[in-house]
């Protein structure tokens, strides 16, 4: 009876001390949450990489590979200031030109621009049956300067 007893004792001891230690490192709802976070980020990393390949797909390949960040710049700002699918937008022109300076040709009025020589290029896009023209630095920034009809 007291080997009976002490096995008993020997079994609930450890089944007595470890219960009270078990922590959920994840309970249910922390990991349906977590599992929903990580297909978000998921999505949104696909979405940007089909993103990055439809950019790369309207680009011609005659374009300049110096020219296509200051090109995608443009387009994008394009996209947001004529609320049109990228897809809408076309390349008609790339050249490398060399602005007189920083105000990339398109000067403001009561603005003051250094008077360095500016390598950027001029960017003919269209859209919807507009021409538009940028002129943009070597890729970091781009200026619409006159939007005309076709």
């Amino acid at each position: 009876m007291k080997r009976c007893l002490f096995a008993a004792m020997l079994l609930a001891v450890p089944v007595i001390i470890f219960s009270g230690c078990w922590v959920e490192k994840y309970p249910p709802v922390r990991l349906a949450t977590r599992i929903a976070g990580e297909v978000q980020r998921a999505r949104a990393t696909a979405t940007a990489a089909a993103r990055l390949v439809a950019m790369a797909e309207t680009l011609p390949a005659e374009i300049d590979p110096e020219a296509r960040a200051a090109v995608q710049l443009a387009i994008e700002d394009l996209v947001q200031r004529a609320a049109v699918t990228r897809s809408a937008v076309h390349v008609l022109r790339a050249q490398a030109v060399e602005w007189p300076d920083t105000s990339l040709g398109c000067p403001k009025e009561g603005m003051m621009y250094a008077q360095v020589i500016t390598p950027g290029f001029l960017i003919l896009l269209s859209a919807e049956g507009r021409v538009y023209e940028y002129h943009t630095d070597r890729g970091h920034y781009a200026v619409l300067c006159m939007p005309s009809e076709e």
